[in-house]
Formats: C-alpha cells, structure tokens, sequence
C-alpha cells in the first residue's frame, strides 16, 4: 500500500446485484456485489464538511471530490455526502481533467486502480509499468511495462482482469501494433472502447480480440450502448467509422445531444421553422422515437452556450438567454426546473447532476437529484 493513502476502511458490500444472474467479487478483498450501485456501502461516519472546489461525477454510487483549503486531499463519498474514504492527490491532473469514475466495481485515479473500500493497487504492484482504464466496462485492465538500460529498451503491452490477473500476458508484439492507440486512450478517452469481447483503439484503427489476443484492422462487434457518437453532414458515426444514424431521413433535424448515445438511445432536437419552436425526442439506432416530440418551451438552440446532457436515464436541457435548466426522464416526463448564475458546466451521471458554477479560478460544485433537490 503507498504512502498516499490515508486511510483504508473496511466496507460491506450485502446487496445482490439484480441485473446479472452471477455475482461479481471485489478485485482485492473478495467482497461479492460490487457492482450493484444499491449495494450497502459502509462509510466513516463523517460527512464532507465545506465548499466542494473539485469533483468527479457520480458512478456506481460514489463520487470524488476535494474541498475548499484541502485540495491536497481527494475524498469518496457517497449520495448522501458521507464519507467513504479518503487518501492524498498525487496527480497534477484535476479531479473533471482525468474522468475518475466507478466501473465494475474499481475507478482509476492517481494513476493506480481502486476498489470502493479504499484499497489501491500501482502498476508496480504487480510489475508493470502504466495502468489504462478504456476497457473497465468490460472488466479488463490494460498494462504496459517498459523495461531498459542504458542501450536499449523493451515495451510490452498485455491485458489483466480486474482481479489483477492475466487475460493476454505481457507481449512486446502487441505493445507494436498497439503503440498508437494508447496515447489518445490513456485517461478513458471517448474515442477508446470495449465491446463483444474486443477492445478498440481508435488511435491505431485497431480492434484486439480478448479470446484470441490477435489484432486486426476491423470487426463486426456490437455497438457498447454507451458511446461517442460523431456527426458529420447529420450522418452519425461511431469511433470505427460505421454509421450508426442517418439522421438526413428526418425532416426539421437539427442535431443530437451532444454526441451522447447511452443505454442505446440518444437525445434528437428539430426545429419547425416557420412557427419558431423546438422539440425533442429520444430515439434507438434504428431512429424509432421513445415518444412523440416534446416542444422545448422557452428554449433557444441556436445559443452556442446552451447544452443538453443524457446519462441514458435522464435528460437535462440548459437554456443560457434565460439560466435556467430542465431535467426530464427517459418518458419525456418533466422533472423539474432550476435557474442557475454563472453556470460553467453541467453533467449527469448516475442519475446526480452535477453542476459547476464560478470563473477558472473560483469554481464551486453542487450535486442535486434529478428534481434539482441538492442532494447534501
């Protein structure tokens, strides 16, 4: 265990996760139920105390975030603001810079892998050099070593499990096909993912094959229902360059939600020009409505500031002529409204939105419900 980490609890994972019919096991302890973003998670019983100056979105029920005069600490905390662990910042990189989200059970930050007891495991800890973390929606670990004296150097790639492991061992051929890929996809880049037993990396335009180890140029794979989507003449494609949606067989479309397609669906806005209103929709890949088009009352796509966000649950509308926000459910059903002053950003993960507020050098963070009721 490093010197970094302040402290290590103890947490009890009780609730079965509903939604797989085998159990997953925490990758250090051998806790069951890791996954389950109900499971019972036992905290210190201290809440956070002050301004939250950085944080992460929420994921698999925890969140990270750093307070007003501690930045040197980063704290986990539940939905309700209670504090599951903590430990010191030994990156450079903000908290919102390298996306520290929960999947399968373990988040990559500070360069180490995570569980949700606090316990963390360093690349030196099991003899490799970089952890990646592209591929933890499928439950997998990338690791490369790097080994060299003073007239040569060797660079090997290889694959782990979330138990630390190994899936493909350590192999410098696949560090030289790969090499590429890695650079875009260090930090859990939009362009890199897993899917179907393959793990994509768009920087080399290459797919490896989990089963097999082998790399090739392309691959029939499924679309993970969470991906960046790219539009281009309102075609809309994944990171390998398939079509995904043909958004041009649609009359009045505007655009997508920022790019968003979660859970196998995203969000479509249309203009009827000739009466000035705006509607939206979510549709699935095969451009089939969830409902009919809601107008957005009040609302001027046209602002470059104005944003929509979806987490595949939930929507969340920010209109800036007028500061306010509405948040709708995956029916079209409005949740609630909140005006907001000198909003920055905004997120929704988790079913927690996330909104940060301030100038560069003054920014304060507040989570809320999908209602906009503060959560903590």
């Amino acid at each position: 265990m490093k010197k970094g980490i302040a402290i290590i609890l103890t947490l009890v994972m009780a609730l079965s996760f509903s939604a797989c019919e085998n159990k997953e096991t925490d990758v250090i302890t051998g806790n069951d139920d890791i996954n389950s973003q109900e499971s019972v998670i036992e905290h210190t019983g201290k809440k956070i105390d002050g301004e939250i100056t950085n944080a992460s979105v929420f994921s698999e029920g925890l969140a990270f975030v750093q307070l007003n005069g501690n930045e040197g600490k980063i704290y986990c905390i539940d939905k309700k603001g209670n504090i599951v662990f903590e430990f010191e910042n030994e990156t450079e990189y903000s908290l919102n810079y390298i996306p520290a989200n929960f999947k399968n059970g373990v988040a990559f930050i500070n360069g180490a892998i995570c569980d949700k007891q606090g316990n963390f495991v360093y690349p030196e800890d099991v003899g490799v050099t970089t952890f990646y973390d592209f591929a933890l929606d499928g439950g997998y670990i990338i690791a490369t070593k790097i080994t060299a004296d003073y007239s040569s150097s060797t660079k090997e790639l290889g694959v782990m499990n979330t138990k630390f492991e190994w899936v493909l061992p350590l192999n410098a051929d696949l560090y030289s096909e790969l090499e590429g890929g890695l650079f875009v996809s260090i930090y859990g880049d939009k362009e890199a993912f897993y899917s179907d037993n393959y793990i994509y990396f768009k920087g080399c335009q290459k797919f490896l094959n989990i089963e097999t180890g082998k790399v090739s140029d392309s691959s029939d794979i499924q679309l993970p229902s969470d991906t960046w989507l790219y539009n281009a003449d309102k075609t809309m494609f994944d990171p390998t360059g398939k079509t995904v949606l043909d958004l041009k067989t649609l009359d009045n479309i505007v655009h997508t939600a920022n790019n968003t397609y979660k859970n196998g669906k995203i969000p479509l806005i249309f203009c009827n020009e000739d009466a000035g209103k705006w509607f939206w929709t979510l549709a699935d890949e095969n451009l089939t409505f969830s409902f009919d088009p809601i107008e957005m009352v009040d609302y001027n796509i046209s602002s470059q500031w104005n944003w929509i966000k979806f987490d595949g649950e939930y929507v969340v509308f920010y209109d800036d002529p007028t500061n306010k926000l509405r948040s709708y459910n995956d029916n079209g059903e409005l949740l609630g409204e909140l005006t907001v002053e000198d909003l920055s950003s905004g997120y929704i993960e988790d079913g927690v939105i996330l909104l940060v507020c301030g100038g560069r050098n003054a920014k304060t963070y507040q989570f809320y419900t999908c209602d906009f009721t503060p959560i903590f």
